[in-house]
């Protein structure tokens, strides 16, 4: 069992998904389909009147990606292997737009230092 802030759950034991880590490998899916868009959107917010001609887009990404977010909460936990490795890589995207001036991760405190480790960790396991 892992002890976790809501509890005990059970380590993950297979590489097969369960029918709710597909549900959770979808929403992951369109998450970083979202952040993809978001970034792209990014790249063309250079001037002032591009970002008030790209304002609604913007709101719009951000809302999706929001409810996505919800999505997410509102669904079971993974319980594979690769389900975890996905949702680890997409939070280490979405992390990693929070960087110093030397394109360092920025952390509010050891205990994020220490999670977005494992985080990272467990990203670079090849399923």
């Amino acid at each position: 069992m892992i002890a976790t802030s809501t509890g005990s759950q059970a380590a993950p034991s297979s590489l097969a998904n369960t029918a709710s880590d597909d549900a959770v490998l979808d929403a992951l899916g369109r998450l970083r389909s979202c952040l993809d868009q978001i970034d792209a959107l990014v790249g063309k917010r250079t001037r002032i009147a591009e970002e008030d001609a790209t304002e609604s887009s913007w709101r719009a990404l951000y809302q999706e990606a929001d409810a996505i977010i919800d999505e997410l909460a509102s669904l079971d936990p993974p319980k594979t292997l690769g389900a975890i490795v996905a949702m680890s890589v997409t939070a280490l995207r979405m992390h990693g737009n929070l960087v110093d001036a030397d394109g360092e991760m920025l952390y509010g405190d050891d205990s994020s230092w220490l999670m977005a480790s494992a985080v990272e960790a467990i990203a670079t396991l090849k399923v």
